[in-house]
């Protein structure tokens, strides 16, 4: 008789949270990028790009703080406003990075 196998349920979770240690590890390196080549090419567009990536950062992360169950047993991805945000933050700086070149 076979022993049905179990699952590690915190495997999942910790792939999850390294990966948005990633995302945000690169929105802190991207956002601070485009202050620094706004900053030396004046660009506003480049400027506001950056700063909302690292508000996104800090939203995240503070998100994270203040709700430790972020990723209990039974949950193994964040909330759906939460990736909403995301997907907003990237769609706006994807923009601002567009119409800066748009209008070079």
């Amino acid at each position: 008789m076979l022993k049905p196998v179990t699952k590690d349920p915190g495997l999942q979770r910790e792939r999850t949270q390294l990966a948005w240690m990633r995302t945000l590890f690169l929105f802190a390196l991207v956002g601070i990028f485009m202050l620094r080549v706004g900053m030396i090419e004046k660009s506003i567009l480049l400027c506001l790009a950056g700063i909302v990536l690292v508000v996104q950062l800090v939203i995240v992360k503070l998100y994270q703080y203040y709700h430790p169950a972020y990723f209990n047993e039974y949950q193994s991805r964040p909330p759906t406003t939460l990736l909403c945000l995301v997907t907003c933050t990237i769609f706006l700086v994807s923009l601002f990075v567009i119409s800066h070149y748009l209008t070079v």
